[in-house]
């Protein structure tokens, strides 16, 4: 055999074995749990309340050591607001004519796919590890909707609907704090347990010069469930 045949297997050899050692620092899985949602900004006078969704996603990690790692992913996160306001005067939207008072229950989703990319560190020596992760993630509006229930004092309540996606910014930026604990329950399988932060930092709307109007910022709550399989085997016991 050439010494260049054996040279190009030693190499071929390293490089497999190169490959093999980074597969098995990756971890994948998926997360789902309850959001609280909230917006900042706006005018400041809209009686926004939280709104209750949901968030769910795949993730994956690379872990650099036993304590460090990067993680990722793609997920789904139910953003957006709600109100409960009292009016003293309103017009009906459906028939044109002034209501005297009563109340507006609002309902206003906006859905994200959402891609953040953490830094996450480990810490523990029992079989149940902590872990905090922190970074930056990058939304996309896939759709908002806004449901509006007018309710007078007197009378019958109607009900608004409208898709609002065309007055968002499609894209937006911000960054993500999380804590959590993970279990080895199998050699390859962890369940996961996390309460994460997400603060956006870019205006959602589009610029305004109305007086008052601050821009408008997502915020949300996130406590999620997950299952992760590790490409290496370890012995958890």
């Amino acid at each position: 055999m050439k010494i260049s045949n054996i040279s190009f297997i030693f190499i071929f050899l390293f490089h497999f074995a190169n490959a093999q050692d980074n597969l098995n620092k990756i971890d994948f899985g998926i997360e789902a749990g309850p959001d609280a949602a909230s917006q900042r900004g706006g005018f400041q006078n809209n009686n926004q309340q939280t709104l209750w969704g949901f968030s769910a996603g795949f993730t994956g990690q690379y872990n650099l050591t036993p304590k460090f790692s990067i993680r990722s992913g793609i997920g789904f996160e139910e953003k957006g607001y709600s109100i409960l306001q009292t009016f003293t005067t309103v017009i009906n939207p459906q028939t044109g004519s002034l209501e005297t008072d009563g109340t507006i229950n609002g309902y206003s989703p906006m859905d994200y796919l959402i891609l953040p990319v953490f830094a996450k560190y480990r810490f523990g020596k029992s079989r149940i590890k902590f872990f905090a992760e922190g970074g930056p993630y990058l939304g996309y509006l896939i759709n908002a909707e806004q449901t509006i229930s007018y309710k007078p004092s007197t009378g019958s309540a109607y009900i608004s609907r409208s898709n609002e996606t065309q007055h968002y910014n499609r894209f937006e930026g911000g960054a993500g704090l999380g804590m959590g604990a993970d279990r080895q329950i199998t050699n390859r399988l962890k369940i996961l347990i996390e309460l994460r932060y997400n603060l956006g930092l870019t205006d959602i709307v589009p610029p305004s010069t109305a007086p008052g109007f601050t821009g408008i910022y997502n915020e949300s709550v996130c406590l999620t469930l997950g299952l992760m399989y590790q490409l290496s085997q370890i012995d958890y016991k």
